[in-house]
This record gives structure tokens, C-alpha cells and sequence, in this order.
């Protein structure tokens, strides 16, 4: 995201002008960054070395840097719901599946145009992404297993609010059906060699 200051509102803009963000070192905005300068073309121009968040924001506010590499909205609402209410923080893209319907404005990054053609794709920082935040079930588990355990994760959801946050947006998170989830999880062990190839490529150590 942006600094309100830097004029810079688009994605499309990065790929034509530099933008400085920071981020603390081995979080995932540093890889985000490096995905999106190998994959898509843009002149991100990361600086690392914050202990924090809280200090990348500093620096922000400071003008010593333009933006920030990544931070969830639903940080941003809790953290400084006034930047929110002000437009002072531009959103450039979304890192997920599916566009957040709050941010509906906001292209997704794996419905970027590659800069250009090759066997890992804008998703590649997604597969990421979901990599850490999701654990799936083995092919081989029980069906009817599966379908007791999301009838429990159904009714606590509804028992404690949790669609009805998600839906507005407070929550930070959406729910996937179990055989959602469980194509993302199958997505991710069986991505090809050569995606992973170029994931080593472009990344390298960031991967570890």
C-alpha cells in the first residue's frame, strides 16, 4: 500500500515509477515485493530492517518511506481507523483467492497480467501465502470425518458470530467450505516442478 502523500493510487503506476515501502525482514511482504517485481513488472524498492509494524508506519508517516510492503486490512480498521476514515492509506493490490468485497476497487494480484510468460504465475506469492495459513486434511482422510469436523467448525462459527463478522469485514478472514479448502491444500502439495523451479528462481532464500 501507499502513502496518501505519494500521489500513487494504482498498481499500474508502480510498474512505471519507483515506490520505497518497508517491511521488517522474513515477513511476508518482503516476499510479496519480490514476487511482484520478478512476476508483473513493477519498481517496488523495499527497504527491511524495522523491528515491527509499528515502526514501518513511523517511517511512513515520517516521509522516509512511501508506503508499506504488507499489512491486512483488518489490522489497519484496529490499528488506525483514522488513516482508514481519511484515505490516508492506499490499497494498490490484494494478496488472496478472492477479492475482499470491501475492497472491491482493488485489483487481486493473481488476476495480474505477467510481465511476461512463464511456468509460475501471479499466484505464486498466493500459494504462499496459503501455504502458512491454512492446513489441510490428506486425500486419504476419512469423507465422513471431514464432514463431522465442518459440521463443528459450522456451528461454532454461527454460535459465535464469526460469518456475520466476515461478511462485514471484521473478522480479517472468510470461511471456505471444507471441499474448498481442502482444493486449496490439493492446489498447493501437487504445484508443478516447474513452478516450484521458478519460485527457487525468484525468491531464493526467502522461501526457507
Amino acid at each position: 500500500m501507499s502513502w496518501y502523500k505519494t500521489g500513487v493510487t494504482s498498481i499500474e503506476q508502480v510498474k512505471t515509477q519507483q515506490l520505497i515501502v518497508g517491511a521488517p525482514g522474513g515477513t511476508a511482504g518482503v516476499i510479496y515485493v519480490t514476487a511482484m517485481n520478478g512476476l508483473i513488472g513493477t519498481k517496488f524498492k523495499l527497504v527491511t530492517g524495522y523491528p515491527g509494524g509499528n515502526e514501518v508506519n513511523l517511517a511512513m508517516e515520517r516521509g522516509e518511506i512511501d508506503g508499506r510492503a504488507s499489512n491486512s486490512w483488518a489490522s489497519w480498521k484496529s490499528t488506525h481507523p483514522d488513516w482508514v476514515k481519511d484515505k490516508k492509506i492506499i490499497v494498490l493490490v490484494q494478496i488472496g483467492l478472492k477479492r475482499a468485497p470491501i475492497l472491491a476497487d482493488v485489483p487481486a494480484l493473481v488476476r495480474a497480467r505477467p510481465q511476461r510468460h512463464g511456468p509460475a504465475g501471479p499466484d505464486l506469492p498466493v500459494r504462499r501465502y496459503r501455504h502458512r495459513a491454512f492446513a489441510g486434511r490428506h486425500p486419504g482422510h476419512a469423507a465422513g470425518a471431514r464432514r463431522s469436523a465442518a459440521a463443528r467448525l459450522r456451528r461454532h462459527h454461527a454460535g459465535s458470530g464469526f460469518h456475520r463478522r466476515s461478511r462485514d469485514g471484521a473478522a480479517g478472514c472468510r470461511p471456505h467450505a471444507w471441499r474448498g479448502g481442502q482444493k486449496i491444500a490439493d492446489s498447493i502439495v501437487n504445484t508443478p516442478p516447474e513452478v516450484v523451479a521458478r519460485a527457487k528462481a525468484l525468491l531464493g532464500d526467502l522461501l526457507k
